[in-house]
């Protein structure tokens, strides 16, 4: 099959089966600049299916160059769009994963800060997918060449979404009914309630790749350690990352090195600090942790606890009819959403181990 094909049979994929685009809808593609080939094929796509598009080149020059005062203030207009959109398809197309290293990080969190609450309402009230598209930075990063990662990262997919959704279908299942969570493994022993949550089947609606299965943990009732050999963050390399839990929160913790960076990260705001996300990945074509979180949270026998914020469709209230600040501290609402992925020896509900992967 050649790249052209599979980038076709790619776009097809995302509008069809991931945001299920319908007549009269308006999609936003973002996109930074090598990804234009799957832009062109997603715009036929769209209006194949009688559909607006509204893409969108994502820039780096404002977080490195612009004041701080521009910074943390919400973009003008951003709002307006994320409330026209009916759908947004996101591609990673990032030809530099370095080129961020070196602005500070008050910069970033200024940013982050500032697009919080219109990328909250877009993830939990719009239809979405974040999809990887290979580029020669990826490659490397991954220690393969281009051509290698692509015909990888296009295996990974281009699958067979139905049966993938059966299987976790059946997980869900199980953790539905479960109220306390323990995984083990090394250096490793956390638990944590997700009574009265929602588990979500990720099959190719959310991300690309995917193939995993995501609740929110009780925010405060996460106690125990947890011990991750590598975790990134924005293409910082965090080794031997130890983190202490009671009573929900980060109490203490250890890291190879950069202990200021990651003491910044932690303090980002008052839910930093707080699981938002217990995820347990299955997809079989992903082989290695390679920095790349689209790819290393999915792939099979791993499970990511995430720092920060938690999705909304894990929770069974009705949201919509709670104060915000109720919504907020239920949902541990914060600009920090860290995956951090580990390959757990076992994994409990309620004190019974889940044989989950084959």
């Amino acid at each position: 099959m050649t790249i052209e094909s599979k980038i076709k049979q790619l776009a097809k994929i995302l509008v069809e089966h991931s945001v299920k685009v319908k007549p009269g809808e308006l999609v936003q593609i973002k996109f930074e600049g090598f990804g234009k080939p799957l832009v062109d094929e997603l715009t036929k796509e769209i209006s194949l299916k009688g559909a607006y598009y509204l893409v969108t080149m994502n820039i780096s020059n404002r977080v490195k160059m612009a004041p701080m005062s521009n910074l943390e203030r919400e973009v003008p207009g951003s709002r307006e769009i994320a409330n026209k959109i009916d759908c947004l398809i996101s591609i990673d197309d990032d030809e530099d994963l370095y080129e961020l290293k070196n602005v500070k990080a008050e910069r970033l969190n200024a940013v982050s800060k500032a697009n919080h609450d219109v990328h909250e309402y877009i993830i939990n009230n719009k239809k979405w997918c974040i999809v990887r598209y290979p580029t020669v930075s990826y490659a490397q990063q991954a220690g393969m060449s281009f051509e290698e990662y692509s015909d990888y990262a296009f295996k990974t997919m281009i699958t067979d979404w139905k049966k993938v959704k059966d299987k976790l279908a059946l997980l869900k299942n199980k953790l539905d009914k479960t109220n306390i969570v323990r995984i083990v493994g090394k250096e490793t022993d956390i638990s944590f309630s997700v009574k009265n949550r929602k588990s979500i089947v990720a099959a190719g609606e959310y991300n690309m790749p995917d193939g995993e299965l995501f609740t929110a943990p009780v925010a405060d009732s996460t106690t125990g350690e947890l011990f991750i050999p590598i975790a990134f963050h924005d293409s910082e390399k965090f080794e031997n990352l130890k983190l202490y839990f009671e009573k929900g929160r980060v109490v203490n913790f250890s890291v190879k090195g950069k202990k200021k960076k990651l003491e910044k990260l932690l303090s980002v705001d008052s839910n930093a600090k707080r699981l938002g996300e217990l995820g347990i990945g299955i997809n079989k074509g992903i082989k290695e942790i390679v920095g790349d979180i689209l790819f290393d949270e999915k792939k099979n026998h791993t499970v990511h606890l995430a720092l920060g914020s938690a999705y909304h469709e894990c929770f069974n209230e009705d949201l919509k009819k709670m104060k915000k600040n109720d919504v907020s501290e239920l949902t541990n609402s914060s600009s920090l959403h860290w995956d951090l992925i580990i390959s757990p020896e076992k994994v409990f509900f309620d004190n019974k181990e889940q044989k989950i992967w084959e």
